[in-house]
């Protein structure tokens, strides 16, 4: 389901209500988001605006972070007049507001309008794929497990421990007897 203006604009209006923008400019420049439908359409929120072309980074805790940051490819700024002039400039570009505030992500205002980041990098592996990295963890992990029981077999011939080499060789040859299949 496409978000809507409206939706965005009501998102907005409730976050500057109920949070401290640090940055006065910041503030001016959500306002004048607000009041531009075709901005809006382009605007897209984001919890994470890793890769993003264009994004905006606005930050209530600025223990934490920069209160605000601004991204376009390679550039980046803290000035929001900069963002701004970029905005205003090139309104059919698709922008990206990383807006972090305080459970954000427990919000319902927020809950309507965040969208996943597009750019972000998912690496999905097939089963087939998926199959063969889980082998190779197993057999792996087995190798390590074989390892280890092996010095635990050394250790205990070493003590003269007749019961732990038992138990040690047992488990062993148990581990040798595994065959992993593919």
């Amino acid at each position: 389901m496409a978000i809507t203006v409206t939706e965005k604009r009501d998102f907005l209006t409730w976050f500057i209500q109920h949070f401290r923008i640090h940055v006065p400019e910041v503030r001016i420049l959500l306002e004048f988001l607000k009041g531009d439908d075709t901005l809006l359409a382009s605007v897209h929120f984001v919890s994470d605006s890793t890769k993003c072309e264009r994004a905006l980074l606005i930050s209530t805790d600025t223990e934490k972070q920069e209160p605000f940051l601004f991204f376009k490819q390679q550039l980046v700024t803290t000035d929001p007049q900069k963002a701004f002039h970029d905005i205003r400039m090139h309104p059919e570009q698709e922008l990206y507001l990383d807006i972090d505030f305080p459970n954000a992500m427990l919000a319902p205002q927020y809950a309507r309008v965040h969208e996943e980041n597009p750019f972000k990098l998912e690496q999905k592996l097939s089963a087939d794929e998926q199959q063969t990295v889980n082998h190779f963890v197993d057999e792996k992990l087995r190798q390590e497990r074989i390892e280890q029981l092996e010095q635990a077999i050394n250790e205990a011939l070493d003590a003269g421990d007749a019961q732990k080499f038992t138990i040690y060789a047992s488990a062993l040859n148990e581990l040798h007897g595994i065959t992993l299949s593919e």
